[in-house]
């Protein structure tokens, strides 16, 4: 029998990205106002997100991690994702546009206006 090493929690964070992406795209065409699928976010993919979580947890406890820091580690990780998911999906639905081009006003250099004395000295020279 071979030893195989503690599971890395890879495969439950791979399925909890890929619901979250499957999510925006599939809110993304419905075109749901953001107050809508903001709270989808936390609910669509709960399970997933326990499986996730669940994961890493234990395969950080395996490596000698406490499991509060990996509860922490965890936990930090998935709000990543789901403000990740929000921010996707506002792009999706209102994506930032372009600012017209318009011509920078360049500051024109002022002119220095020469003096009365300097120029009725210099005209009375030779």
């Amino acid at each position: 029998m071979f030893w195989a090493p503690p599971a890395d929690g890879n495969e439950a964070r791979k399925a909890y990205s890929r619901c979250l992406n499957d999510l925006v795209e599939t809110n993304s065409q419905k075109r749901i106002p953001v107050e809508e699928f903001d709270p989808q976010v936390s609910t669509a993919c709960a399970a997933k997100a326990q499986a996730f979580r669940s994961a890493m947890i234990a395969a950080d406890v395996a490596r000698g991690i406490s499991r509060k820091s990996a509860e922490e580690g965890v936990d930090s990780e998935i709000v990543d994702f789901e403000t990740a998911a929000k921010e996707d999906y506002r792009l999706f639905v209102d994506p930032p546009r372009k600012q017209e081009a318009q011509p920078a006003q360049q500051a024109q250099p002022e002119t220095p206006q020469p003096q009365p004395e300097v120029q009725q000295a210099a005209q009375a020279q030779p």
